[in-house]
């Protein structure tokens, strides 16, 4: 084959090389662009936790949120931050499997306290809702602000301070509570939501703003209602002239009967107790 004819088949394999190697190009890319997009796709359908932004912010309304569609997760576990100045206030987390019939998920919460200077809150349930839901059911005197963080995974050791996503023994108390109560009354520490739940204490803390006057017994009592036919479960003394926080040790866990509240009867000691307690639904 003369010269410049082996030129030209050399110059045509070379060309159709490139052209092969073009079209290996624009094929590996396309894969490499629609392999990463699923992984991205994917990525985002098994996120493992989500903090939102504000679902209330300043807000002085009552009524219902939910975290966006993006944020419902399937969380194993959910997380209610709640920030209020208000004067009166009731809140309560809940859950709905189609977003239309919302049940309650933990106890009803009233102001935060102030501690350093913040009054903010945290409701902590756990459950597999297709919905999780914050309701401000009263609300005065101030504003609220609520997040929303969750987190797939394993169900919360700490069910919403209700038991009811299964039994546990011992009673796990995931709520803490402390208000200052005034000497010489009976007040209600917690009550049930519905009448087939036993309100659990699990620890008690009597602290003094200064020292007592005069001896007084503090006693744990159950009610059927409104601290009225009182029935005693645990009492401790306190001695006059005591300062320092005084434990109010129980034998376990103490739960009245179902349906009942636990009151705390406060003896007239002469200083206003902070009383502190950690208590369950069961």
């Amino acid at each position: 084959m003369p010269h410049w004819g082996r030129e030209v088949v050399e110059r045509s394999q070379l060309a159709g090389a490139a052209a092969a190697h073009s079209q290996l190009y624009f094929v590996a890319t396309f894969w490499t662009t629609f392999l990463v997009a699923l992984l991205a796709i994917g990525a985002q359908a098994q996120r493992q936790s989500t903090v939102t932004p504000p679902l209330l912010l300043n807000s002085s309304a009552t009524g219902r949120v939910i975290p966006a569609p993006n944020d419902l997760i399937g969380a194993g576990a959910s997380y209610w931050t709640y920030c209020s100045n208000a004067t009166s206030l009731q809140v309560i987390a809940e859950e709905s499997p189609d977003n239309v019939h919302f049940v309650p998920v933990s106890a009803i919460y009233g102001p935060p306290l102030a501690l350093n200077g913040v009054t903010c809150g945290v409701i902590q349930v756990g459950g597999l809702f297709g919905y999780p839901a914050f309701n401000v059911l009263l609300i005065s005197g101030g504003t609220i602000s609520v997040w929303y963080s969750g987190t797939t995974g394993v169900v919360s050791t700490f069910p919403p301070a209700t038991n009811s996503s299964g039994a546990t023994a011992p009673v796990i108390c995931d709520n803490t509570t402390g208000v200052t109560q005034t000497a010489g009354t009976t007040v209600a520490l917690a009550s049930p939501i519905n009448r087939n739940q036993k309100v659990v204490i699990c620890s008690m803390t009597l602290s003094f703003p200064g020292a007592t006057t005069s001896t007084g017994e503090f006693d744990l009592l159950s009610s059927p209602g409104s601290c009225a036919s009182l029935v005693e479960m645990w009492g401790i003394d306190v001695p006059t002239g005591a300062t320092n926080p005084v434990p109010f040790f129980v034998t376990g866990s103490l739960s009245g009967p179902q349906g009942a509240q636990v009151c705390l009867r406060v003896p007239a000691i002469g200083v206003n107790p902070l009383v502190s307690y950690t208590w369950a639904y069961q």
